[in-house]
């Protein structure tokens, strides 16, 4: 390709600051009801808890495994702010009010953080998959009563988690279990009943709305249009030229690497929708 072909190329984009997810991570969200917390009986089991924790099952305190919890939504309800409101164990750090992320640099890395419930409590994980030889690093989410005690659950380890994944392979099974309400809470002696909570797709980073990459071409070979555009005089090497930094930036959006149309390389701006769909912006 030559140099008149290619001289001048500028790409603009105009993308939100959210950052991708690093591929092979597995990345859900969770969602659980916990209204039942916010009258009596359920209330009394209080003031609660939420606990992440992140164990280190080569005991080698490896640091090869990261969870980072964000996104957190109440329902109305809210965390504690820490280091007030919180308890940190091993490679922990951060909160619930922002984000919360978990090192395998300990045997046992744990935040444990006081939350005022609402009707829902929802959060994404976004954990790193790296396999140890032997016993895998283990991911586990419980809820809290006043006493400290985990919420007894249906987990038929007995560690009455709501959610745990042991991270044994590139796509671990992510295990959820609701609680027995056959056995009562050491605080308030409460018999509660939280369906198993959803486990769900990752939050898109880029929104709900519309995205929109706005592209600039400028032409040696004559005055760019007012307002950006390109002068119609584009030679077809620029053409497959810009199909390549396209594809590229489709990539750093998150925006799936497909084909893209001739039509999109002749507008100045192409939309990209939170799902990855792109269409054209007359």
């Amino acid at each position: 390709m030559n140099r008149t072909t290619i001289s001048g190329l500028c790409i603009a984009l105009l993308a939100a600051g959210a950052s991708t997810p690093a591929r092979g991570d597995a990345i859900f969200t969770v969602t659980l009801n916990t209204a039942p917390l916010t009258t009596v009986p359920g209330s009394s089991a209080g003031p609660f808890g939420m606990a992440f924790q992140l164990t280190d099952g080569s005991g080698t305190s490896d640091g090869n495994n990261t969870a980072t919890i964000s996104n957190f939504q109440y329902g109305g309800g809210g965390a504690a702010a820490c280091p007030t409101g919180c308890t940190v164990f091993g490679g922990a750090s951060g909160s619930a009010v922002s984000s919360i992320m978990l090192t395998d640099s300990s045997f046992f890395s744990a935040l444990v953080e006081t939350f005022i419930p609402g009707s829902t409590l929802s959060f994404q994980v976004d954990l790193t998959t790296n396999v140890d030889s032997g016993a895998p690093d283990l991911f586990a989410f419980s809820l809290l009563d006043g006493s400290g005690a985990s919420f007894p659950t249906l987990d038929p380890t007995g560690a009455d988690t709501l959610v745990t994944v042991n991270i044994d392979s590139a796509n671990p099974t992510v295990l959820a279990y609701g609680t027995d309400s056959t056995r009562l809470t050491a605080a308030g002696a409460v018999a509660l009943s939280i369906a198993t909570p959803v486990i769900g797709a990752p939050v898109d980073p880029r929104g709900t709305g519309t995205r929109q990459l706005h592209v600039y071409r400028t032409c040696t070979r004559g005055p760019v249009a007012a307002g950006g555009q390109e002068n119609p005089r584009v030679a077809s090497g620029r053409s497959r030229s810009m199909r390549k930094h396209l594809l590229r930036a489709l990539a750093l959006t998150g925006a799936a690497e497909r084909h893209i149309p001739a039509a999109f390389l002749r507008a100045r701006v192409l939309t990209i929708s939170a799902t990855g769909h792109q269409s054209l912006l007359l």
